[in-house]
């Protein structure tokens, strides 16, 4: 997994913000606590902000990432990441960070794997 030591010792929003942006920290924070190599984008994000997602990315050195999201939004977000020179490179699973109820394995959800061109 890549490591950004900048985002491990961030205790406040204001640092948050100071230090990159709010959706590469949350997908740090999960990756970090489920175990992925990849960060994963599961919410939606709007068109103004991927610029901004991609310079973090790109600042950090991370040229792949993975997109769980799946709401109705997808298909929008998806076209503003490709008018940003971000495409789909295939498909992948990642771990949910939760475990199942009933076996108790580990749950995962397919993903996009995104590459950043």
């Amino acid at each position: 997994m890549v490591e950004i030591k900048s985002y491990d010792s961030i205790r406040s929003r204001k640092e948050i913000k100071d230090n990159g942006n709010l959706v590469v920290f949350s997908a740090y924070k999960a990756a970090k606590r489920a175990g992925n190599e990849l960060l994963d984008i599961n919410e939606f994000i709007k068109g103004k902000d991927i610029q901004d997602v991609i310079a973090v990315f790109l600042g950090h050195g991370i040229r792949k990432f993975s997109i769980s999201y799946t709401g109705t939004g997808l298909l929008e977000m998806l076209a503003n990441f490709d008018k940003n020179a971000v495409i789909i490179s295939g498909m992948t699973t990642i771990k949910s960070g939760e475990r199942d109820f009933e076996t108790d394995e580990e749950e995962t959800k397919p993903a996009l794997m995104m590459k950043i061109a």
